[in-house]
């Protein structure tokens, strides 16, 4: 733990999940490095790291900053303490910065957050000196989601060559059957044929050409599909009990039934589709519906214009389930809120910056189907309301 706390919070690009195939949070090494970097350059304070394991008693006390010229973390102080907890991370930065409120602000970031991670406790105090607390809805951690093996129609070349260079098998059946996912030995052994190479080569001997043709031969075949055990699902009851757990103040009269598709698999990566509706109570009436976007459990706050989840929402035709819509197309209008989260091992985001998803035909029909799924409990509700009235 100790030699990876500077490396992890200190140097930029420093990940190890750029090849695993397993639902994450984050996987480019930029994010906490970088808030590490812009405190540094703003106030030129060192990032203050806590940070403990459940096996060790002390907990690793460090500050740090990053040397830029070589991006590489800078260790200002160190110690090792008693800590109130049993095991966890605390990092303490000073940065210089301009806090803002509404729908693009750090409470509504973490109130998304809490409504899709409802096993989280998060408490965020503002420099007003306001205490906003987000309690947990449930004391179930969700089942860590596991690392899979990377399935050929996913791979590209530099990958391939990577996985073969690298690998200590001793022959390219072992490689197809062990390190790869989707590939039985009956088809690694088509495959091998397919492409002019002997199963007992070594992985090392293959040229560019023959990676190429390996992976061509690969692409064509009829694999097993990815295994969706890499996905980390929130759940139809913990969608539903985060919404009511965040959202008690507008309290809203009905809650549709989650829906929580089944997992798809584009270009060899699974991916899900989970939707959550609510109507009512204090919802405003005559503005656009809201709209909660999440990427593997992650709130995505800007270009909800150019993203995949708007456009799938404002390309359906919401007054055939209640809703006011002018011409049957755009946001609707009403006192409801939708939330729609898209969890994968590879989401293709618009951009580095990762605040939209793009468009994707598999992905596209997914969110649409789940959305029709909470729509048709809205109409439901619509229906039985009008017929009390």
């Amino acid at each position: 733990l100790r030699r990876e706390i500077p490396n992890v919070f200190a140097r930029l690009l420093y990940g190890s999940r750029f090849h695993a195939h397993r639902q994450a949070r984050g996987q480019q090494g930029i994010g906490i490095s970088a808030a590490v970097l812009y405190a540094g350059l703003t106030t030129a304070r060192p990032a203050k790291i806590s940070s403990k394991v459940a096996e060790e008693e002390g907990a690793h006390l460090l500050e740090l900053t990053i040397d830029i010229q070589k991006n590489a973390p800078r260790i200002v102080a160190e110690d090792v303490a008693l800590w109130d907890r049993p095991h966890g991370t605390r990092i303490e930065l000073v940065l210089k910065a301009r806090y803002i409120r509404g729908r693009q602000s750090p409470l509504e970031y973490l109130r998304g957050t809490a409504i899709v991670n409802p096993h989280a406790r998060i408490v965020l105090i503002e420099p007003d000196g306001t205490r906003i607390t987000f309690e947990r809805a449930t004391e179930t951690l969700p089942p860590l989601p596991r690392e899979t093996l990377p399935h050929p129609y996913g791979l590209e070349l530099g990958e391939l060559g990577s996985l073969v260079r690298s690998s200590r098998r001793p022959s390219l059946i072992e490689v197809l059957t062990k390190d790869l996912g989707g590939v039985s030995a009956r088809v690694a052994r088509e495959v091998l044929v397919a492409a002019g190479l002997t199963a007992s080569a070594a992985p090392s001997s293959l040229d560019g050409a023959a990676q190429e043709r390996l992976l061509s031969a690969l692409q064509s075949a009829t694999l097993l599909a990815p295994s969706s055990d890499c996905l980390s699902p929130i759940g139809p009851l913990l969608i539903k009990r985060g919404l009511r757990n965040v959202l008690g103040e507008v309290r809203p009269e009905f809650f549709a039934p989650p829906v929580s598709r089944p997992a798809k698999v584009r270009g060899g990566f699974p991916f899900l589709v989970e939707v959550g509706l609510v109507y009512g109570g204090g919802l405003p009436i005559d503005q656009s519906v809201q709209v909660l976007r999440f990427a593997n459990r992650v709130p995505l706050l800007f270009q909800q214009g150019a993203c995949a989840i708007t456009n799938a929402i404002a390309s359906m035709d919401w007054r055939r389930y209640g809703l006011d819509q002018k011409g049957g197309s755009g946001l609707p209008t009403g006192p409801a809120l939708i939330l729609v989260h898209v969890a994968s091992t590879k989401i293709p985001f618009t951009s580095e910056a990762k605040e939209a998803i793009a468009e994707d035909a598999d992905i596209d029909r997914e969110i649409t189907l789940a959305l029709q799924g909470a729509a048709r409990h809205l109409k439901a509700h619509l229906s039985r309301k009008s017929r009390r009235a």
